[in-house]
């Protein structure tokens, strides 16, 4: 499969915060994955949109951020997660949300997950080759046993079936937003 082949070509890699020009590429890859819905209302409050320069970056600091990607041979990110260390500013509670006390600790919370068209059509893969196989071992590894997230009901079945729990859930305006959690201590296998 073409896709499955391209994924495999891929490579791992985390940003470095003070690498300016890895910086300036992850929002430019973040901008050009969520293009297709920054008219979504929500979004384009918790993020900060530069439509002028096609860039999209977080509230969040980088120095509080461990964002990991995939890039092609060409340098190209593919995909990435970042991921907020810093408990007490987090993204979620645009949505109301706050942690849960019965849930295993440290935690953290994703604050996106992004691919381009290509990796889009095998979610499957990009679970089980990126996710799982580099993201959730590297987040471990690091001592967090928790994940957090929020996502809207479109992504929310791709969710589910990567194992991610809906833990609450909100409405604002017409938007449905849900809360999810991913238990990092549970080294089940791979998809």
């Amino acid at each position: 499969m073409r896709t499955h082949g391209q994924l495999n070509a891929l490579r791992f890699q985390q940003i470095q915060p003070s690498n300016r020009k890895e910086i300036n590429a992850f929002e430019s890859a973040f901008y050009n994955a969520f293009i297709e819905i920054s008219n979504d209302r929500l979004l384009r409050r918790i993020w900060r949109w530069d439509d002028l320069k096609r860039k999209l970056r977080l509230k969040i600091s980088y120095d509080d951020l461990i964002i990991l990607s995939w890039k092609s041979p060409s340098e190209h990110i593919k995909c990435s997660v970042a991921a907020n260390t810093n408990n007490s500013i987090v993204q979620f509670a645009e949505f109301g949300f706050s942690f849960p006390k019965d849930k295993p600790q440290p935690h953290c919370e994703i604050v996106t997950l992004f691919t381009n068209q290509l990796e889009r059509e095998s979610g499957l893969a990009l679970n089980r080759k990126f996710l799982k196989a580099y993201c959730f071992p590297f987040m471990r590894n690091l001592g967090y046993k928790s994940l957090y997230s929020t996502c809207a009901r479109k992504p929310l079945l791709t969710y589910l079936r990567w194992g991610w729990k809906v833990i609450d859930e909100t409405v604002i305006g017409e938007e449905e937003r849900y809360f999810l959690h991913y238990d990092l201590s549970n080294n089940s296998k791979l998809c």
